[in-house]
């Protein structure tokens, strides 16, 4: 619930059970109007084995996410990456 209170200051005075109809809502906003539809474009995959049909997997990126997207966020991830690699080769342990 805190995510949601960082994310929607608003919704910061209502009572746990109004927060948690609150953060269903969008949720489901969030699954079903843009991961969904990231699936359905090939750019995700939701890991759902073992699950229910009620229970939510995990989403995961695609290669196709990265042939057609280049986001900060993943330049980001792969700097980290590479520095992590060049370290560990590169200094004693």
């Amino acid at each position: 619930m805190d995510v949601v209170k960082v994310l929607y200051p608003d919704l910061a005075p209502l009572s746990d059970t109004e927060m948690t109809i609150e953060a269903w809502a969008l949720k489901s906003d969030l699954q079903y109007g843009v991961f969904q539809r990231l699936c359905w474009l090939g750019l995700l995959y939701e890991a759902r084995e073992g699950l229910t049909l009620l229970k939510n997997g995990s989403f995961h990126k695609t290669p196709l996410w990265a042939a057609c997207l280049q986001l900060e966020s993943d330049m980001q991830k792969r700097h980290r990456r590479a520095l992590t690699i060049f370290f560990r080769r590169w200094l004693p342990q």
